[in-house]
């Protein structure tokens, strides 16, 4: 078996268990934006770590893709992927273009939840700074106390 072709099947095998890592990455930010609404900070904590730990599996997976494109022969990007499709045969190419758009697909609804995890989590923010720093300025005001 050809070198190149030993790539190419680590890639195909590596796009399977990106699509796995990145349906339970999907998975874990939904979770994590029901715990924010419930400022369920204990159980956040929880949920951070293993989204870090599945977070580092993806970034090393994709370096991992990254350098089979290019023992391959094409660029690291769509382009390259694209390069790759119309390279395989009449069987696996069409089959391996769906596992890329499932990949693709997946990392769009990841990208869109994490920009609402993190629009919840500046509105928290905010929402947290009016309570703390706009107090009524009376007597009983922490500010003012043992103040004549």
């Amino acid at each position: 078996m050809s070198k190149v072709r030993q790539f190419i099947i680590a890639l195909i095998s590596g796009l399977k268990a990106d699509i796995k890592n990145y349906s339970l990455f999907h998975e874990l930010l939904h979770k994590q934006h029901n715990l924010m609404q419930q400022h369920n900070s204990e159980e956040l904590i929880t949920l951070n770590q293993d989204h870090s730990i599945l977070l580092e599996t993806i970034r090393k997976h994709a370096i991992r893709r990254k350098q089979l494109m290019h023992h391959i022969g094409v660029t690291a990007d769509n382009a390259g992927m694209e390069k790759i499709l119309a390279a395989l045969d009449a069987q696996s190419g069409p089959q391996v273009a769906i596992l890329w758009d499932k990949l693709k697909q997946l990392t769009h609804h990841c990208h869109n939840q994490n920009e609402v995890n993190g629009q919840l989590l500046a509105l928290q923010s905010e929402l947290l700074n009016k309570v703390l720093h706009i107090q009524p300025q009376d007597e009983y005001s922490p500010n003012t106390a043992g103040e004549y």
